[in-house]
């Protein structure tokens, strides 16, 4: 009896030994298992973080204070295009999209860029003649004596300086706003040929002061791309945004003038017609109407007449879109001229001397197409597509 007693004895302890054992194997591989866990918590944080910090190095700086976008910095890693035409040339992050520009035949003109900015338009470039400041009288002033009168006059003018690019000296001007006295505005100037300037100007929130100093940097002057000018035939030469064209500087008479703009844009499918072209709206009006379709030099044209009358002048714009490559190009001629030649009339007799500018509008007139429609024909008659 004994003897069994003591042999159930042993059988407990060990059971109770094996239990002990087992409890503890297991305790330790929960343990190890639950460590295993949170290292990986901690791995596929890190990465996590130092995802976020290479997307925050690769797309640029945010700005927490506004909604507004803010483009990447103009870095060794950045994506740049360069901007060649008017007689000036820079550099500016791919991002910023396809520039528009405006220009007239004497080589003033603008490039403005369509990337999203809640504050509208957040960096374009002028070039133009101040020859009647506002405010001052004067018929025309030197570059000098524009931007005296600048730092003398604008109140909210907070802060500039001396600059200068490619050799040439300007001048920096940071602007704050009228209605909440904070910066808002900076725009560099430098004179340019023929008693013009260049004025590169910027959204203070949405293109941050470092970026808008490397674009101003990267400024160069090239007086060839300007305006590529025949003197004897007074014919310019286009050649940028991927097209070619020849253009008058101007036309032949004192009572017309002449604005072309062009621009470049990805097509949008869904607003064409059944011709492939673009509805056109009225100015007069506002009727929804369309374009002729035209074949020049094996190139198809969506080509429209439009315009409107204002206070003594009328406004006639004769545009030329065409697709290519997935691209619509246009060119748009704007031919301003007087509302009537009465203003030029002294006199009820028409044979009075002092009515010849009166008679010259007359005859302008008579032989409109010849001084206006015909060169503009020439002109899209020379477009192509440039390499």
């Amino acid at each position: 009896m004994k003897n069994t007693q003591k042999g159930s004895t042993t059988v407990v302890l060990i059971i109770i030994i094996v239990l002990l054992v087992v409890g503890f194997g297991a305790y330790i591989y929960l343990q190890n298992n639950q460590l295993s866990q949170q290292q990986t918590t901690v791995s596929q944080a890190s990465s996590t973080q130092n995802i976020r910090a290479t997307q925050t190095t690769t797309t640029g700086s945010t700005n927490s204070s506004s909604s507004t976008q803010v483009v990447a910095p103009i870095s060794s890693n950045s994506s740049l295009s360069t901007y060649d035409n008017l007689g000036i040339s820079f550099q500016y992050p791919v991002q910023w999209g396809i520039p528009s520009e405006n220009f007239y035949g004497n080589g003033l003109g603008s490039v403005s860029f369509n990337y999203a900015s809640s504050t509208g338009q957040p960096f374009a470039v002028f070039i133009e003649q101040d020859s009647n400041p506002e405010g001052t009288g004067l018929l025309s002033e030197t570059f000098n004596q524009m931007i005296a009168r600048f730092r003398a006059n604008d109140q909210y003018i907070y802060q500039q300086k001396d600059i200068s690019a490619d050799g040439i000296g300007g001048v920096e001007l940071f602007y704050n706003s009228a209605v909440t006295g904070q910066p808002y505005h900076v725009e560099a100037y430098f004179p340019f040929q023929n008693g013009s300037y260049v004025d590169l100007g910027a959204d203070y929130q949405a293109v941050p002061q470092n970026i808008f100093d490397s674009i101003v940097s990267t400024l160069k002057w090239d007086s060839a791309t300007a305006f590529k000018q025949d003197p004897a035939t007074g014919i310019a030469v286009y050649h940028n945004n991927g097209i070619q064209f020849n253009y008058p500087v101007k036309f032949n008479t004192d009572y017309a003038s002449l604005n072309i703009q062009t621009s470049v844009q990805k097509v949008d499918n869904s607003k064409l017609d059944n011709n492939g072209c673009y509805p056109v709206i009225s100015e007069e009006t506002g009727r929804q109407g369309s374009s002729t379709v035209l074949a020049i030099n094996g190139i198809k044209f969506c080509y429209s007449k439009n315009g409107g009358v204002g206070a003594g002048h009328e406004n006639t714009d004769y545009s030329y879109m065409t697709i290519h490559n997935g691209n619509a190009y246009t060119i748009d001629y704007s031919v301003g001229t007087s509302n009537g030649c009465g203003v030029y009339q002294n006199s009820p007799n028409p044979s009075d001397p002092d009515n010849q500018k009166y008679n010259e509008c007359l005859d302008f007139g008579k032989n409109y197409d010849s001084i206006v429609v015909n060169p503009i024909q020439q002109s899209i008659s020379t477009f192509e597509f440039a390499n």
